[in-house]
This record gives C-alpha cells, structure tokens and sequence, in this order.
C-alpha cells in the first residue's frame, strides 16, 4: 500500500508538475502573442502615420502646383499688360513723331516762305 501511495504521489507531482510546465508555457505563448499583437498595432500605426504624411504631401503638391499656376498665370497677365501699355506707347510715340515730323515741314515752309519774302523785301532795297 504504502509503495502504491508512494506510487500516486509520484504521478501526483508529475501530473503538477507538468500542469506547471503547461501553464509556463502557455504563459510564453500568452506572452508571445502579446508582444506579436504590440508589433502589429506599431507596424499599423507606421502604416497608418504613413499613409496620412502621404496624403498631406500629396495635398501639399496639389495646392504649391496650383499656386505655381496661378503665380505663372498672374506673371503671363503682367506681361501682356505691359505689352500692351509698350504697344500703346509705341503708338503714341509714332503719332507724336508723326504730328512733331508734319510740324517741322510747317516750319520749314515757314522759314522758307518768310526767306524768299526777306529776300524780295533786300531786292526792292538794291
């Protein structure tokens, strides 16, 4: 009897004892997963941190690409607006020379008929 008691205890123990292995392990398995599922919500926080940073880069792009169209837009607006004021002045300087050119060949006839009347008035004195 006592050698089936001895027996019992024996198996006992190991029966605990491998309950104890069991629960050690089960334990790391717990711990394990544990630190898997912490991973997994760090890679999906990356991803996540990523995909945002990539939006904003993408909207930033999208909004400097159009202020560049508009600055392009408002210098092409400039620039044909002083074409336009150059062309007009240009313009303006051909008629200025134009009325300035038909003055002088007034003057010039000016001159020359007050010239040839000088010289009939020095002829009637000779």
């Amino acid at each position: 009897m006592d050698r089936c008691r001895e027996w019992l205890a024996s198996e006992i123990k190991s029966a605990k004892d491998e309950e104890k292995k069991e629960q050690a392990e089960r334990k790391k398995v717990q711990q394990e997963e544990k630190r898997l599922v912490e991973q997994k919500k760090k890679k999906d926080s990356i991803i996540a941190n990523y995909k945002e940073r990539t939006l904003k880069i993408g909207e930033f792009m999208k909004e400097a690409r159009k202020e560049e169209e508009d600055r392009k837009k408002k210098i092409e607006e400039d620039l044909e607006k002083s074409f336009t004021d150059i062309r007009e002045k240009i313009r303006l300087n051909e008629e200025d020379t134009d009325t300035i050119i038909k003055h002088n060949q007034e003057s010039e006839a000016i001159i020359e008929r007050n010239t040839q009347k000088l010289k009939d008035i020095g002829a009637q004195f000779d």
